[in-house]
């Protein structure tokens, strides 16, 4: 009789066994398929100032602000021409042939007048 419960619990055990196992293969099959989404953001809030700077102190800054606005867009016209001038001067040679040409013809009356 014990022998009997013995192997009725060593069957038992087996069959909790394969069930674990056979959940275990799910599952780890789930995971292998699983998509995983995040998103983070973070919500700013501005810090609560309890003196704002003196307007003497604010007049300077936008005057210091504008100068080198000022600045910068001269370096920027500058670097535009310095990188594109000589495709531009190209370009203006070439425009200026044709152009010349009409204006003598327009000069001289052999071209008639618009309008």
């Amino acid at each position: 009789a014990d022998v009997l419960q013995v192997e009725e619990a060593v069957d038992r055990t087996r069959g909790e066994i394969e069930v674990t196992e056979a959940e275990q293969k799910m599952l780890s099959n789930q995971i292998a398929l699983a998509t995983v989404q995040l998103n983070i953001s973070e919500e700013f809030k501005a810090p609560l100032e309890g003196n704002a700077a003196p307007v003497r102190i604010r007049l300077r800054n936008a005057a210091v602000e504008g100068y080198r606005n000022v600045v910068e867009g001269i370096i920027s016209v500058v670097a535009f021409l310095l990188s594109n001038g000589p495709a531009l001067l190209i370009a203006l040679a070439i425009a200026s042939v044709p152009v010349r040409w009409l204006w003598r013809r327009w000069q001289d009356g052999r071209l008639p007048s618009i309008g």
